[in-house]
């Protein structure tokens, strides 16, 4: 019973670490975030780079937070990655505004609140 307890108690702490990405998403999440440690992209496609602006999109917490790491290298040579993120972020605004303003600056404030792309 103690075992079924422990078993329990850590899957529900893992759960809880990735928060609501399923499978899919937490399979391209694991390879952005290697691509962020290792400072190598090589492992994401062009279709990686496209569900994650849609992830943005949608106002998905978890992808916003990234919005920082994607401005820098080695996602920088990925130019329609770095053209759509602000676009990406213009679309999670209304959807997810508390995520989305903690990344507004001087930059970018006139691509992501100016709302020219909706």
């Amino acid at each position: 019973m103690k075992w079924l307890v422990i078993i329990a108690m850590t899957v529900f702490s893992v759960a809880c670490a990735f928060g609501n990405l399923n499978p899919a998403e937490q399979r391209l999440s694991n390879r952005v975030l290697a691509a962020i440690k290792y400072n190598s992209s090589h492992s994401l496609s062009d279709e990686d780079y496209d569900q994650i602006s849609d992830y943005i999109s949608q106002g998905k917490t978890h992808w916003i937070e990234l919005y920082p790491k994607f401005k820098r290298p080695p996602f920088l040579a990925v130019a329609s990655f770095q053209e759509g993120l602000n676009i990406a972020m213009a679309y999670a605004l209304p959807e997810n505004p508390s995520a989305v303003l903690k990344f507004v600056d001087e930059n970018n404030v006139g691509s992501v609140c100016g709302v020219p792309f909706i």
